[in-house]
């Protein structure tokens, strides 16, 4: 019976993660940006980049991707992982220092949304409570 009862607290879990994370996030990738903005553009691009690849060869290997758009998005990973690695491709420090402004713009964005999302979900959970509360009270 208190299951219910925990769910507007359950609700608002992914909503504090993604405040949670967002801040750690801006705050490392503002710091980066002031104090080494290419090595900090490397590196976040470093953490995702093979992501997007394992994803490929799984979808390849249930025979969503064709050949062809594996070795299409294999291609990509290599100039991406290239321009990280060869210090000749890296972006200058005003490149990279844009591209973490970019960063930074979409994660106070995702931050935001969690936080204007936060009444829709509440009264959400208040309807269903409601709901479950009249069903509970007219099935005894």
């Amino acid at each position: 019976m208190a299951a219910p009862f925990l769910a507007p607290i359950a609700s608002l879990v992914p909503v504090l993660k993604v405040l949670a994370l967002g801040s750690v996030k801006f705050i490392g990738v503002g710091i980066g940006a002031a104090v080494a903005p290419v090595k900090t553009a490397n590196f976040l691009v470093s953490l995702s980049a093979g992501t997007p690849l394992k994803y490929a060869k799984f979808r390849h290997s249930k025979k969503h991707f064709s050949d062809e758009q594996l070795a299409l998005i294999e291609n990509a990973n290599q100039l991406v992982e290239s321009s990280i690695n060869d210090p000749e491709q890296h972006l200058t420090r005003g490149e990279a220092r844009d591209f973490l402004k970019e960063v930074l713009v979409g994660t106070i964005i995702a931050m935001k949304q969690s936080v204007v999302s936060i009444p829709a979900r509440l009264a959400q959970i208040t309807r269903l409570l409601i709901a479950f509360v009249k069903k509970s009270v007219h099935s005894k």
